[in-house]
């Protein structure tokens, strides 16, 4: 966990250590927990986690020509807010 984040907000919010750490390790279990269930988890003013299914595929490596299969996957999107994405442009 980042001190910086923790730290800014045990001071905003006059949390002390132990309890910041408890509602962020509870806060990041219920954004996973959600994304395994392939739903999104929106935050209001800040943005949208959810998730993408990448499909199986064949490559060729440019080396040695070989064909290759690449599994499916599934990958964490995050996409910001418009808010958040005005804010940090300006």
């Amino acid at each position: 966990m980042n001190n910086s984040i923790t730290d800014s907000v045990n001071s905003r919010c006059g949390l002390d250590a132990i309890k910041s750490e408890t509602y962020f390790t509870a806060f990041a279990d219920i954004i996973k927990e959600t994304l395994l269930e392939h739903d999104s988890v929106a935050l209001p003013g800040f943005g949208t986690f959810t998730t993408s299914k990448s499909d199986e595929k064949v490559i060729t490596d440019p080396l040695s020509g070989k064909h290759q299969l690449v599994p499916p996957s599934i990958n964490v999107v995050f996409v910001p807010s418009l808010k958040l994405a005005k804010t940090v442009k300006q």
